[in-house]
């Protein structure tokens, strides 16, 4: 298990939280039509792909698959 940290402002304490690494793959059109499939029909699948740093990969990987 993960120590968290956190840092007080005015009283309050918040967690140190970040996101997990993403890769930066470019996209192209599958790509795009397939993350506006995901937010506007599976968000949860969404939010696990964004909040596990997966997100870029897996909408390139539909990217490379549409083109073969």
């Amino acid at each position: 298990m993960k120590n968290i940290t956190y840092t007080e402002s005015n009283g309050i304490r918040y967690p140190n939280l970040e996101l997990p690494k993403q890769t930066n793959y470019p996209l192209g059109k599958y790509a795009n039509l397939r993350f506006d499939f995901l937010k506007k029909h599976r968000k949860g699948r969404y939010m696990t792909l964004l909040t596990e740093g997966r997100l870029n990969e897996h909408l390139h990987a539909i990217d490379i698959q549409a083109h073969e």
